[in-house]
């Protein structure tokens, strides 16, 4: 049931609506979007369903790796491990929640662009250099807050919008608010 956003993006009138809060809201959220299968399932089945997938990427993880962050994912890690391929193997194959060093990975996989509105800060998140994350491609909208994500709706004639063409104005908007915050050059990236 998609829920009024307390606080206002511009002119649109943006719901969100709640996903399972199991450490993997990120991927319920993407296949509440993603998957018409998704939404016949009851709740164990959603978190057997959401668990396949993250087993799934992180089986696919691999072959990716050495295209991700510019073919510079394997160089940071030296610096962070946490961006080694065996750790983010094992974190993409668990029930922990993920950070943002998957989302380029993750976009690249289902062929979306994935904005995220800052329900803390009342924004659009900034998550680095956008030209890795955004490639023009069918967009979805996601809510992070309190450490966890729901799905952002837009209401359209009467009806729920959750993917938006790369051209729609309201990811117009979305692209012209980090434009101006990156303009800004206060603003730093991260969770």
């Amino acid at each position: 049931m998609f829920l009024r956003l307390e606080w206002a993006f511009g002119l649109w009138d943006l719901y969100y609506d709640d996903v399972i809060a199991d450490g993997s809201c990120f991927f319920h959220a993407l296949l509440y979007i993603c998957s018409k299968y998704y939404h016949k399932l009851n709740i164990k089945d959603k978190h057997s369903f959401a668990r396949a997938f993250r087993k799934e990427l992180s089986q696919q993880l691999p072959k990716y790796y050495d295209k991700l962050s510019r073919g510079q994912l394997k160089s940071l890690s030296k610096d962070i491990p946490e961006l080694r391929l065996p750790y983010m193997i094992s974190e993409l194959n668990s029930d922990l929640w993920i950070g943002q060093s998957y989302l380029e990975y993750i976009s690249v996989i289902l062929g979306i662009d994935i904005y995220i509105l800052d329900n803390s800060k009342k924004r659009v998140y900034i998550m680095g250099d956008d030209s890795i994350y955004y490639k023009h491609a069918p967009s979805i909208v996601l809510l992070y807050r309190q450490h966890h994500f729901q799905v952002i709706s837009l209401k359209r004639k009467h009806k729920f919008v959750t993917i938006f063409r790369p051209n729609d104005p309201f990811i117009e908007d979305i692209r012209n608010q980090i434009n101006y915050l990156l303009s800004l050059g206060s603003i730093t990236p991260g969770f």
